[in-house]
């Protein structure tokens, strides 16, 4: 936190997940012959909550296939990304 012209400003390091924590900040005044005065109050940080993921993850088109029977198919690659940045789940059926 910072004090400029009678504000104290600032932005609070991330706390993580879970419960809100309480900080004690202290401000002081001192005066030309030494005398300080001080005030002490608690700042409560509030984790920010993860915003809800609404987006469907994206498959780049793979296309029609042919595969013989009793015969083991060629790989097929199949590349899916999510707008989070978490790598999706990917199954298979058929």
């Amino acid at each position: 936190l910072t004090y400029e012209n009678g504000t104290i400003s600032g932005t609070p390091a991330k706390i993580g997940e879970g419960q809100p924590r309480e900080f004690d900040v202290t401000v002081k005044s001192t005066d030309g012959s030494g005398n300080e005065a001080t005030e002490t109050f608690k700042l409560t940080v509030k984790p920010v909550a993860p915003a809800e993921d609404t987006t469907a993850p994206t498959i780049d088109p793979i296309g029609d296939k042919e595969s013989t029977e009793g015969s083991e198919i060629d790989p097929i690659q199949v590349s899916t990304s999510d707008d989070s940045g978490e790598a999706p789940t990917v199954t298979v059926e058929g």
